[in-house]
């Protein structure tokens, strides 16, 4: 027992734990699991390195790949519980993976050294540390940078030209992803430019999407909907951002948005409704519309819908009960202006009343004999929809004794949905 407690201080005080790879956190597409083992490795290298005290993750990053390598990332954790990449390559065919980049510490970022430059000019380890000397005076208006991945000094070409990965964070502390392109000259004359990357773009646009929407509550935007769009001018982006938000009695309202961010890098958001959205503010005003009415059942669909600018028209098809309990066809017109603002009216269908004077007339002549409507007689509707429609019903019918007469029904329907029948004598 000694013993053991021996090795397990001795352990302890070296400042190294030797922690176990856990499988289950490496990540390889299904196609390549086979790589399985070399990613585990790479991680168990990893876990070797000086800095690395626990292994947190390691994956496959597939559109890195190459013939010849893999492209792998492990997640490592140092001393001070900060997270940290490694990238590796591992030779598709070979088992000895290869460590090509390091992501440094905060601390070691903001570092400049002096380069003192020879007659024969830079090395490339020299190169290296004049572009991070540029890129950390070129960062420093920017919050919490962290550099990505950094190439390695024995990578590098004699041009010495190569790009920085790095995030720093927005106003509202997410990650914005920019890249740093470097060119060193033999002589040390260093060029450094900080490019917005689309990704970047991206959460700036969600950010500026925010602050812009706050009156609208909380939102959701759709991630899976975001849409750069194609632009002509370098270092500017123009992004669709669609959201949504969910009102007072739980509906969603769908809302598009345009984020512009310049060469300068500012952004400018511009929120509109979407048809979508609203649809969804019609159908929420019609069912305050229709709350005294009975029976309602209201389309899922709009049977027609238009655009006039920024103003949408919809015409919505829903069933009600008139005052005497007989299921009646209704249609909605709704107008929503860019406000979100909707102007209901409601009317029985105009396509539906001949069927509903059919059917009265039917009903009112039953006790009657040999009754033949003549659909293809029926004149046009009279009438409005606020005032209701008239409809002139022709039929024939047969007396006791077999002799034919003519007749016609005024059907009347009202607005509710009520409905009058008058029967009287056909002029032939």
């Amino acid at each position: 027992m000694s013993l053991l407690r021996g090795l397990l201080v001795a352990s302890l005080c070296s400042g190294h734990w030797a922690f176990a790879v856990d499988a289950k956190r490496m990540w390889l597409p299904k196609k390549y699991a086979s790589a399985k083992p070399k990613l585990l490795a790479a991680a168990r290298d990893a876990e070797n390195t000086e800095r690395c005290q626990t292994v947190v993750a390691g994956e496959m990053i597939v559109r890195k790949n190459t013939a010849e390598n893999y492209y792998f990332v492990i997640t490592c954790r140092d001393a001070n519980r900060k997270t940290y990449n490694l990238s590796y390559q591992y030779p598709v065919v070979g088992n000895v993976p290869d460590l090509i980049a390091e992501q440094r510490s905060k601390e070691a970022q903001k570092k400049n050294k002096t380069v003192v430059i020879e007659e024969i000019g830079v090395s490339g380890e020299q190169a290296l540390q004049l572009c991070f000397n540029a890129f950390n005076k070129a960062t420093d208006g920017l919050d919490d940078v962290q550099v990505l991945e950094q190439p390695s000094p024995a990578a590098l070409a004699y041009s010495y030209n190569y790009s920085l990965p790095f995030t720093a964070q927005s106003e509202l502390g997410n990650d914005v992803l920019y890249s740093a392109h470097c060119q060193v000259e033999k002589e040390g004359e260093t060029q450094l430019d900080v490019v917005l990357e689309e990704a970047g773009a991206v959460a700036i646009c969600r950010d500026s999407l925010r602050a812009e929407a706050i009156l609208y509550g909380r939102i959701k935007i759709d991630s899976e909907a975001i849409n750069p769009l194609p632009v002509a001018t370098a270092n500017t982006f123009r992004i669709e951002l669609p959201f949504d938000v969910k009102n007072r009695i739980g509906s969603i309202i769908r809302y598009g948005s345009l984020c512009t961010i310049d060469a300068e890098g500012d952004s400018e958001v511009a929120i509109e409704l979407l048809a979508p959205g609203a649809l969804a503010i019609c159908m929420d005003g019609l069912l305050t519309e229709t709350l005294l009415m009975k029976s309602v059942e209201i389309a899922e669909q709009a049977s027609a819908q238009s655009v006039d600018g920024n103003v949408f028209n919809f015409e919505i098809p829903f069933k009600a009960n008139d005052p005497e309990g007989n299921q009646r066809n209704f249609k909605a017109y709704c107008r929503v202006d860019e406000e979100g603002e909707a102007d209901i009216s409601k009317a029985i269908d105009k396509d539906a009343i001949v069927a509903v004077c059919i059917g009265e007339v039917k009903r009112k002549t039953k006790k009657m004999k040999s009754v033949v409507i003549l659909e293809d007689e029926i004149p046009e509707l009279l009438g409005g929809e606020e005032s209701g429609y008239v409809a002139i019903i022709p039929f024939d019918a047969s007396n006791p004794a077999g002799k034919a007469l003519h007749y016609q029904a005024d059907c009347r329907v009202g607005g509710n949905g009520r409905s009058t029948i008058k029967l009287g004598a056909r002029r032939r």
